[in-house]
Formats: structure tokens, sequence, C-alpha cells
């Protein structure tokens, strides 16, 4: 597995089926061993980006690579990293998962090649791509696909050999620990594949899958849970994307559909994403938050603030019925 020992690194977006340079984004090359919080940096928009905002008379094709940062030709200078690429980097599992790809230990240390290595599949419609913008191609000549039962059937197997195939792994804590999940997709034959080893010219649907911690008994009654909560929300009328087509699997893995991924005539549509703790500015992981300012925070960014406000309260509420104690800021987006 490759990393990448660069001093700066590129910020993508994919708008209307096409990747685009954002922006900028280079580390204090001396406090790199301090990670995140440690390391500062330059963030800056890519001036052709800039420029084509100003001229364009029309600002709405061009999104902000983050909602607290207006696009201007400023380079912006930072005690610590934006907040909105630790929505990008690898946590969780998927960091450790990264790290053993890269032969990293756990430090501070590794944070900067995890970004410029492990986000090049992220949810959301940005992507960080070493150096100047040079992207990789991709090698879908080798993905092997695989069906649904497939994936149910192997379990933590099928995990491991998806990690191995370079498959995008996601994490997400709560009090009994962390749960791997894959990100799939489809193609026209039904068949999943490891998340950017299929071209979106052959992509179906997109797949966020979820497996039990373990096989046993317990940790597949959790995951079974999960499927009924799902439904339970919807049912309370929480805005569940997809929730006719999630899916648990011999009560094996739960196949939920991705709602930052859609596919259609004229490609596949990526969506922004982006957390609560990202838009508040927040560059630090674990924060508590506090829900006037999740509440301030809708009220400055949503076309809907009202309708958005009494979902963000439904939630709220749900969770706290059912338990959730994994209710946090950057579950929130």
């Amino acid at each position: 597995m490759m990393h990448y020992n660069v001093m700066f690194c590129t910020i993508q977006i994919n708008y209307s089926g096409q990747w685009l340079t954002i922006a900028r984004f280079t580390p204090y090359p001396d406090k790199l061993t301090l990670g995140y919080a440690g390391c500062g940096g330059v963030l800056e928009y890519d001036a052709q980006y800039v420029t084509d905002f100003l001229m364009s008379g029309d600002y709405l094709p061009f999104p902000r690579v983050s909602l607290p940062f207006p696009i201007d030709f400023l380079a912006v200078r930072h005690e610590r990293w934006p907040a909105f690429l630790l929505d990008l980097v690898p946590s969780g599992a998927g960091r450790r998962d990264w790290l053993d790809r890269l032969g990293l230990k756990e430090n501070p240390g590794a944070d900067w090649t995890l970004l410029t290595s492990g986000a090049r599949y992220p949810v959301g419609w940005l992507r960080v791509v070493p150096g100047g913008g040079e992207q990789e191609p991709l090698d879908t000549g080798n993905s092997i696909g695989f069906t649904k039962t497939d994936v149910a059937a192997r379990e933590q197997d099928f995990l491991e050999y998806m990690i191995e195939q370079g498959a995008s792994v996601a994490g997400s804590s709560d009090v009994q620990g962390e749960s791997p999940k894959l990100l799939l997709t489809e193609d026209q034959d039904g068949l999943l594949h490891a998340d950017g080893a299929l071209a979106d010219s052959h992509a179906k649907k997109h797949w966020l899958v979820k497996f039990a911690r373990k096989s046993t008994l317990l940790e597949r009654q959790i995951l079974r849970n999960e499927y009924a909560y799902l439904r339970l929300a919807a049912a309370f009328h929480i805005n569940v994307h997809g929730v006719e087509d999630v899916e648990l699997m011999d009560g094996k893995a739960l196949f939920i559909p991705r709602f930052d991924r859609c596919s259609t005539e004229l490609g596949v549509l990526r969506f922004g994403l982006e957390s609560f703790a990202s838009a508040a500015g927040v560059a630090e992981f674990g924060v508590r938050a506090h829900h006037e300012e999740h509440c301030r925070l809708i009220a400055s960014y949503s076309t809907s603030p009202a309708e958005d406000m009494l979902e963000y309260l439904r939630r709220d509420i749900l969770n706290i019925c059912m338990g959730n104690t994994d209710n946090h800021a950057r579950n929130h987006a």
C-alpha cells in the first residue's frame, strides 16, 4: 500500500459528475508530527475556482469547501487543521485499518499520512488528493463482484477480504466499541464492489454495509435492533433515506442505501455532506456540543430552517427514547 510524502494536498469537489479542484491545504512542515490538533497550516481556494465563481454571476454552481469558508482569494492561516478535514480523514475502525495498511503506529504524527492516503473515497462530494491533484487511474479490470448473500455468508471473512482489496472502511463509536462498515457499489448486474473500484458509468446503486463486531448472538441482535430502529424512525416521520430498501441479510449484514450518492442517466451524482462539528468550526473529536449551537447552524445555513429545526428536535427526542448514546455533533450532518 502506497502512502505519500508530500507537503501539501489538493481538495477536490465532484459537481455535476466532474471532479474540480476547489482548494489546497499546506500544513506547517515542522509541526506535522503534532497531528491535526497541533499542526496548523494555510488553506486557500484554487485561483481558477475563485475566478470562475466571481465571473459567473450565478454563485449557486460553486459550493464552498466548507460552510464557514466563503469563496475568495485570501490564504487563511490556521492554528490547527480546518475542521472539515476531520470529516474526511479516516477515523474509528477506518483509522485502524489504514494504520495497518500503511504500517504506521497510532500517534498524532500519522494524521497527515492518513489524510493524504486514506481520504480518496470519503462520504460526501469532497476528496483529498496528495500534492497538486494528480490522481491514480482507477483499476476496474480486476474488481470481483459479490452478491448480497455472499457478503452475509462470509461476514467477517468478507470484511477482511475487502479490506485487502482496498475497500473503504468506516467506524462509529458508541459505548460498546466500534462496528465496522463497508462502502460498496452495486453494478448493473447486481454485484457488489469496493467503493471506488467501479467506474461511475457502471454503478447502479451505493450501499453502506454494516456487520456485527463479532459473530455472536448478542452482536447480531444489536444489528437486528438497528434494522428495526431505522424502520421505527421512518414510522415517526423522521427523514430516513431509502428505508424501503434497507435489508438485513440472514441477520448478519445490514444493507443501508447511501444518501450521499445517486446514480442517474448522466452518471453518479455526489451530494455535499458536512458534520455539525465541522460547520461549527470544531476541529477536535469528542467535544461536547450544545443544541443551541446546532439550531443556530440550521438557522444560518438551511434553506428550510423551520422544517429542519423540527426534524432535528424529533431526531433528538427519538434518540433519547431509544437509548442512543452516540448522538453527537459528528453524527449530525
